[in-house]
């Protein structure tokens, strides 16, 4: 299997899942030759850079002449065709990200002659049963090796939420390895439910930054700042005796 756009959260994971679920060979891409060197920590076998044109005579090299059984695709339209180039007969392409443009070429030929499956995916879509559903599939075949510490990803860098506009920055200056974090500080009193609420926050908005979506998560992040203050807001006014130093708290 290939991925495209490997040094990514999903790139770096998706090889890891790929040896853990017993893949023979294990290929990923990225055109930063520092980050690319580094895929074989995270079960590459063959690491590609697709500025060579020359990309996809490797990956037959590397399976006999046959092509990759499946690729994982993060960047899309300017690689769409090498792709196919590179899968097998009867291969699977998904589409998971648009990070090299959402339209460009597509040859109809080589797609129809090598009968591949083109794959659209996206969470968008689904309904929060659906969703549920992925998640329950994927902790059965994926929760041991995490506890076993068989998968993990590294962090590039930590922000506060308060410095979420820095974090974007980092991840559109595209000189990461690995994943962005956002910190939700856990703020309030010994035994009161803000501890609670803000864990949940985390959580529930999605405030682990990866490649792409910069628009939706730096709205997710924007909105859970202001739910964060009306929280704590509402959590002093409810309570006299402690409405003094809550004062103090949501005024920094």
């Amino acid at each position: 299997m290939l991925i495209q756009g490997a040094s990514s959260g999903v790139g770096l994971l998706g090889m890891q899942i790929a040896k853990h679920m017993g893949a023979s060979i294990v290929m990923g891409t990225s055109t930063n030759d520092g980050r690319r060197a580094r895929l074989k920590e995270f079960g590459c076998d063959l690491a590609l850079d697709t500025r060579d044109p020359k990309w996809p005579d490797k990956v037959k090299e590397a399976t006999g002449g046959k092509g990759v059984d499946l690729i994982v695709d993060q960047v899309s339209a300017s690689v769409a065709n090498q792709n196919m180039e590179a899968a097998a007969i009867l291969g699977r392409i998904v589409n998971v990200g648009r990070l090299g443009g959402m339209k460009g070429e597509f040859n109809f030929d080589l797609h129809a002659l090598k009968r591949i499956d083109y794959i659209g995916v996206t969470f968008r879509t689904r309904t929060p049963d659906e969703v549920r559903a992925i998640v329950k599939a994927a902790r059965a075949d994926l929760w041991p090796a995490i506890e076993a510490g068989k998968l993990s990803l590294p962090i590039d860098k930590t922000f506060p939420l308060a410095q979420a506009a820095e974090a974007l920055a980092h991840m559109k200056a595209n000189a990461h390895f690995g994943k962005i974090v956002l910190v939700v500080l856990t703020i309030g009193f010994s035994g009161h439910p803000m501890s609670k609420s803000i864990n949940h926050l985390a959580t529930a908005d999605g405030l682990f930054f990866g490649k792409g979506g910069l628009d939706q998560r730096a709205h997710r992040a924007r909105w859970s700042t202001r739910r964060w203050r009306a929280a704590t807001t509402a959590s002093c006014s409810s309570n006299t005796s402690r409405a003094r130093a809550c004062r103090s708290t949501t005024a920094s």
